[in-house]
């Protein structure tokens, strides 16, 4: 005789599913609460991190370098601007 597999399906009363439901929302409540938990740890250690970091390796602010005034350059550099945007539009 062949093997067969039968699959029986018990009949759940109505209290014992409203309790798979609750132990369901439990678990994805407390679940939730640990992802929740973990990300926040997370983005307080980063910054502690970061602050650490900042304090003893301060970023080095390089001068920005100034050209010099020139009225003739602007004027052109404007005046192409202008012809550029009323072309275009």
């Amino acid at each position: 005789m062949p093997n067969r597999r039968v699959i029986i399906f018990a009949a759940v009363s109505d209290h014992e599913e409203t309790l798979m439901i609750d132990v369901g929302l439990i678990i994805m409540a407390v679940g939730m609460l640990v992802v929740f938990a973990f990300l926040a740890i997370m983005v307080v250690s980063m910054r502690f991190t970061s602050g650490l970091i900042l304090k003893f390796f301060p970023e080095k602010e390089e001068p920005v370098p100034v050209r010099a005034a020139s009225a003739g350059a602007d004027d052109a550099e404007v005046a192409i601007a202008i012809a550029a945007a009323t072309t275009l539009s």
